[in-house]
């Protein structure tokens, strides 16, 4: 492909020849070949110009960078001078393999909780609509018998690699999920979008963008950058308003809004849990004057904004509303979000990924409520613990709403990275003045086993944090973890 052909979208001020051919694009200097692009990225760690010494040595055919003074002296090439060199990484990516996005029905979900389980739940609404569908997110992507290691997001060229590989296999329809990081470095800035999807927004990644508004701005470029630039014909925003934040949300006028909500939120799409139970949920969803309901096996009220979500994605893909909410029926869930680990009767143990305060206060009630109607004699115990070189303030808050819904809760190591995790665990404690319904066991599969062996058939266990995390971060090395496992394994034990 041309070099004016890759960058045409993208404003840049070329210096040589744009005609040249290029076959590949590298933004790490050991990807370059004789036919590469290498763009320069200014990263959050790596200054991508640091290394224009070594692409131009290993022969790149021409550069991308912000910076033309740290172009090496005597390169030939032509140089291509832009304000934001990720902007043109994301547009080039697409190019370079086809733009598949604009072969897909394009759905892309952000928030700080749902948005794995909304992609989920979209995949079986849009094949009930008749679109083969994807799903690129946490826990891993697949497009139906093929799977694929999950990334949340992921770089622009790996993104648009996936994106070929699922047009290639048949997908008409690919969902999304968007981090804030993502988001604010462009990831799905070239993404052709027909719907974007705002699940919520709470207290998270502080650690990295600094303070709410800043992480809301984030998010909020979905809508007002990628959704508003898209060339595709009919673009939809399905927003949450069980939240300010998604009152907050500016659409632009060239996007058509669809609302979600509880009853009473006046939103187009509204919800009622009708009952929630350890192993059955119930929501009545009502569009206009149409009700249907909807059981799923599933624990937690919040799986009605999930559903209801995926089912206003389906109706923007042309599906009827009784339709979409049929094709939910028997959703058993997403590895790792309120997974059930233990058969039906006896001790009920869940995982789930909960990592904030939010998070802990949407789940924990609904599993407390859960058992005054089925096991009112049980005990709620909750296993979590806080992941290292990440937000601090929420230590303590975790705690909190863990002792408020649990009767008692054993706090241990959740991916320390680079922190003492008997440090984390000291700025965890200071959440309670009353500590003596918490146990603490930095072992992480010690503190699962003593969760279980310490509880009888009435009570519930929940194990919260890592979900479906495969690992343990530890320094700088992933180590081989599973909650799935340590718990099968502790249950098998215990007979």
């Amino acid at each position: 492909m041309r070099l004016r052909e890759l960058i045409a979208e993208t404003p840049a001020e070329v210096r040589g020849p744009d005609d040249v051919e290029v076959e590949s694009i590298a933004i790490h200097s050991g990807e370059v070949t004789e036919r590469s692009l290498f763009v320069a990225v200014n990263g959050v760690a790596l200054d991508g110009h640091d290394f224009l010494p070594e692409a131009v040595a290993r022969s790149a055919s021409a550069l991308v960078v912000e910076d033309p003074a740290r172009v090496p002296d005597g390169f030939g090439g032509p140089v291509v001078v832009v304000p934001n060199a990720r902007v043109t990484l994301n547009h080039a990516a697409g190019r370079i393999v086809g733009d598949p996005g604009r072969e897909l029905f394009c759905v892309t979900i952000t928030g700080t909780d749902g948005k794995s389980t909304v992609a989920w739940m979209v995949e079986p609404v849009l094949e009930a609509v008749g679109l083969a569908t994807g799903v690129i997110g946490t826990v891993d992507h697949h497009f139906r018998g093929r799977v694929w290691p999950g990334d949340t997001t992921p770089p622009p060229l790996v993104l648009q690699q996936r994106l070929r590989q699922l047009v290639d296999l048949g997908a008409k329809a690919v969902a999304l999920e968007a981090t804030s990081q993502g988001l604010s470095q462009s990831r799905v800035g070239s993404v052709p979008l027909d719907v974007a999807v705002f699940t919520n927004l709470t207290r998270d990644h502080l650690d990295y963008h600094g303070t709410l508004d800043a992480y809301f701005a984030a998010k909020e470029r979905l809508f007002t950058e990628t959704l508003a630039a898209s060339p595709k014909r009919l673009r939809h925003a399905v927003i949450n308003v069980d939240t300010e934040y998604g009152a907050r949300i500016r659409v632009p006028s060239n996007v058509h809004e669809v609302t979600y909500g509880r009853r009473g939120t006046g939103a187009d799409l509204v919800y009622e849990v009708v009952k929630v139970g350890l192993e059955e949920s119930v929501f009545r969803f009502t569009h206009e004057d149409d009700e249907a309901d909807l059981r799923m096996p599933m624990l937690g009220a919040f799986n009605g904004a999930n559903a209801l979500a995926a089912v206003a994605v389906g109706m923007a893909a042309g599906g009827a509303f009784r339709s979409c909410v049929e094709a939910l029926v028997g959703f058993a869930g997403v590895p790792g979000r309120v997974q059930r680990v233990s058969p039906p009767g006896g001790k009920a143990v869940f995982i789930d990924y909960a990592h904030d305060p939010h998070a802990f206060a949407a789940l924990l009630p609904n599993v407390k409520a859960a058992m005054e109607g089925e096991r009112p004699d049980g005990e709620l115990v909750t296993v979590f613990g806080c992941g290292g070189d990440r937000d601090r303030g929420k230590r303590p808050l975790m705690l909190r709403e863990a002792l408020r819904w649990s009767d008692r809760v054993v706090v241990t190591s959740d991916n320390p990275r680079r922190e003492d995790p008997q440090a984390i665990v000291a700025e965890i404690l200071a959440g309670a003045e009353d500590t003596s319904r918490v146990a603490v066991e930095l072992d992480r599969a010690e503190a699962i086993a003593h969760a279980l062996t310490s509880t009888g058939d009435d009570d519930v266990v929940m194990v919260l944090g890592k979900g479906h995390e495969p690992y343990q971060i530890v320094g700088e090395r992933r180590l081989p973890y599973s909650d799935l496992a340590v718990v099968e394994a502790q249950l098998r034990e215990n007979g």
